[in-house]
C-alpha cells in the first residue's frame, strides 16, 4: 500500500496503533483515535507539514479511524479503503447478537457521519468485489451516503488486503484522485 501512494506521488507517514507493532499500551476505540490525531499533530507541528498537504489514509478498521481524525481535524483528503459505514454497523451485519445490546454500550468509528455533512475533505472511497471482510456493498453504501466530492472506485478481484497484482489497479486510483485534488 505504502509502495502504492509512493510510485502516486504522495508522501507517507506510517505509525502504529497502542498496543501493535513496536507500539506499547492496549488497543481501544479511543486510544487508536487519539494515535491518529498525535500522529496528525507530529507532522503539523512537528514536521511543519501544513494540513492543506495531509491526505488521510485508512485501509479496514483505519477507515474508522481517519473518519474520526477527520472529524477533529483538517485535511487535505480523505481516502478510505476496504472499510465499512460504522463499527457498530459492520458488528450488526455480521454479529446478529450484537442487536440485543444497547448501541451505547460500544465505542463506535462512525465513517457515514464523517463524510455526510457538505463540509467534509474530498474522499476517495477504494473497495475490492472479492473483499471477504466487509461487503463491496459497504463502500457503496458510505458513497452514497456521502455528500460531494467524492469518487468510488471498486476493483475487481481485489481481497480485504492488498495483493501484489492489485498495486496498478491501486496506483492507477490513487494517481486519478491526486490529479484530481
Amino acid at each position: 500500500m505504502a509502495e502504492a501512494l509512493l510510485r502516486s506521488g504522495f508522501s507517507v507517514f506510517l505509525y502504529d496503533y497502542q498496543g501493535y507493532g513496536c507500539s506499547q499500551g492496549s488497543p481501544s476505540i479511543k486510544g487508536v483515535v487519539d494515535d491518529a490525531v498525535s500522529a496528525y499533530d507530529y507532522l503539523v507541528n512537528v514536521e511543519h507539514i501544513p494540513s492543506s498537504q495531509i491526505v488521510a489514509y485508512g485501509e479496514s478498521l483505519g477507515c474508522g479511524v481517519t473518519a474520526e481524525l477527520s472529524k477533529v481535524r483538517s485535511v487535505r483528503a480523505i481516502v478510505l479503503q476496504s472499510g465499512f459505514p460504522s463499527l457498530t454497523w459492520a458488528a450488526h451485519d455480521r454479529l446478529w447478537f450484537t442487536w440485543l445490546y444497547p448501541q451505547v454500550w460500544f465505542p463506535d468509528l462512525d465513517c457515514i457521519s464523517a463524510v455526510r455533512s457538505n463540509d467534509h475533505a474530498p474522499l476517495l472511497i477504494v473497495h475490492g468485489t472479492e473483499d471477504a471482510a466487509f461487503p463491496v456493498a459497504y463502500a457503496k453504501l458510505l458513497y452514497d451516503k456521502a455528500s460531494d466530492r467524492k469518487k468510488l472506485v471498486i476493483i475487481d478481484g481485489l481481497r480485504h488486503n492488498l495483493d501484489w497484482p492489485d498495486l496498478p489497479h491501486l496506483q492507477t486510483a490513487l494517481s486519478d484522485f491526486r490529479r484530481s485534488l
